[in-house]
């Protein structure tokens, strides 16, 4: 993985990354996404935000391989997991200010 992202949006928190395992050509990505609804917790501690929910896949692409995995279909949602992300978040002030609006409770530490 590189070059990975976190945002928030009108639909959920969105993150994804390049995916470099099958190919070093920077359009192989993956785009999944939590839906506010269900978003069971965020947790922020120091550089790092943890954030539980219920995935879906919103894009895949292996565009070297000009393939789509049959076990990474489009709108496929994944189980309730936690994922944690470094410092990656896309318009930092933006992101909190959209959790905030959408009443989704942050824990601290």
């Amino acid at each position: 993985m590189r070059e990975m992202f976190l945002y928030a949006n009108e639909s959920g928190i969105q993150f994804g990354y390049h995916d470099t395992r099958d190919s070093q050509d920077p359009r192989s990505m993956q785009v999944w996404q939590i839906a506010y609804s269900n978003i069971a917790r965020v947790n922020r501690k120091g550089g790092l935000v943890t954030v539980t929910g219920r995935v879906e896949l919103v894009e895949y692409q292996d565009m070297t391989a000009n393939r789509i995995r049959s076990s990474y279909t489009k709108g496929q949602l994944g189980d309730m997991g936690a994922f944690s992300f470094p410092d990656c978040i896309l318009k930092e002030g933006a992101f909190w200010a959209e959790l905030e609006k959408r009443e989704i409770p942050v824990e601290m530490g």
